[in-house]
């Protein structure tokens, strides 16, 4: 059975802790993403709306929506973070797995999130805090060679908590680090 690899598989322990087996269909992880986190969510009855930027990306996390069921539970939008999203409309939960590398979003745009390693973790901050519910909390997936300082702080200078919720150092890479940054 498939199941999730690296940071992928982090970050899906924060939105269903421990799950096996990974739904049916679900592939592993290898280049492109694939709406894992979201069908974690729809499966336990979570109503989703997934966004990806890569056309090919949101494609994948459409069929594999469909081919587990799921597609009723699921609204997948190719776009950019939650910029779509129309005003007035509040979220429970943010799970994000964004690139997280430092690095030129040109060089490699799969992984690397902006100089600092954080920028688009910082948009997608800015953008889900006009949508999150005063009890929401947003999950974001990040690397250590990344600034989760600068972030930590400017979710500070937004009356936002930021805190480490797991850790996990991946064979010969960096470790992963999932944060929850809630009011």
């Amino acid at each position: 059975k498939a199941r999730p690899q690296g940071a992928e598989q982090v970050a899906a322990q924060h939105v269903d802790e421990g799950v096996e087996p990974i739904p049916p269909g679900i592939p592993p992880r290898a280049r492109g993403r694939t709406g894992l986190l979201a069908l974690i969510a729809a499966k336990h009855g979570a109503r989703v709306v997934a966004t990806d930027v890569e056309p090919r990306a949101a494609a994948c996390t459409w069929r594999n929506a469909r081919r587990n069921g799921l597609d009723a539970l699921i609204d997948v939008l190719c776009c950019d973070l939650l910029s779509p999203l129309r005003a007035g409309l509040t979220l429970d939960l943010v799970v994000c797995n964004p690139p997280y590398l430092p690095g030129e979003w040109r060089e490699s745009p799969d992984v690397c999130g902006g100089p600092s390693g954080i920028e688009v973790a910082l948009a997608l901050l800015r953008q889900a805090f006009n949508h999150l519910r005063r009890s929401g909390r947003i999950y974001l997936v990040l690397s250590s060679l990344s600034d989760v300082g600068k972030l930590a702080s400017e979710a500070g200078a937004a009356g936002l908590r930021l805190r480490v919720v797991s850790r996990a150092q991946l064979p010969m890479f960096e470790e992963i680090v999932v944060v929850e940054i809630s009011q």
